[in-house]
């Protein structure tokens, strides 16, 4: 697990924590344009759902190719250019599997009574495979004070929502530093998170059938 405390660009790690994150290269819509989320820093301005929003903290793992051959759950997630409607996403996404992406549909109202759902990235990939032949991969987490809907190649997709079971599977020094960003995960207190329905893959089968 990559320190909280220690934001290590190109650290290379051979046992990754289970990140939801995104991968090196992704462009973030922001105020003035979209950005390299690579290049973005904590205090930038990066455009969510609801307004225009400073990061509050960016975290980043750099997973070794050695780790794909024990453990797929970490491979990159490509979402295809237009899978998902026009322009969404505006490019080719690659994104964790669990990365939680904000999906709509003609049934979603129907069977869930919900404009719009949040489902992990595996359950609507058109190719779950590694970005380069199994070669290393950055993930970035971008924080805000809450949950929000950020905007990746155009797709709206979940910001990193820290819970109270991140300080458990942390070290001493890992717990410290996310207490000191989020004081109310102590006594298993919550970040508040988006308000979205999290759909579980049989129900967005169900609903896409």
């Amino acid at each position: 697990m990559v320190h909280y405390s220690k934001i290590a660009e190109g650290e290379m790690i051979t046992a990754p924590s289970r990140s939801i994150s995104l991968v090196e290269g992704t462009h973030i819509a922001t105020p003035i344009g979209n950005i390299c989320i690579e290049m973005l820093r904590a205090g930038d301005i990066v455009c969510t759902e609801n307004g225009p929003r400073p990061i509050k903290a960016i975290r980043s793992q750099r997973i070794s190719g050695l780790v794909y051959t024990t453990d797929r759950s970490n491979w990159p997630i490509q979402i295809a250019k237009d899978a998902l409607g026009q322009n969404l996403p505006e490019r080719d996404l690659y994104l964790h599997g669990a990365q939680r992406v904000l999906f709509q549909s003609v049934r979603i109202p129907l069977m869930f009574g919900e404009d719009a759902v949040l489902v992990e990235a595996r359950a609507l990939s058109t190719r779950n495979a590694p970005l380069e032949a199994r070669g290393p991969v950055t993930y970035y987490q971008i924080a805000f004070d809450a949950e929000e809907i950020i905007y990746a190649e155009g797709l709206p997709v979940g910001s990193y929502l820290p819970t109270a079971e991140d300080l458990k599977r942390g070290t001493a020094e890992d717990q410290e530093a996310l207490l000191a960003l989020y004081p109310q995960l102590r006594n298993d207190g919550k970040v508040e998170d988006c308000g979205y329905m999290i759909l579980h893959d049989w129900e967005l089968r169900a609903a896409t059938a």
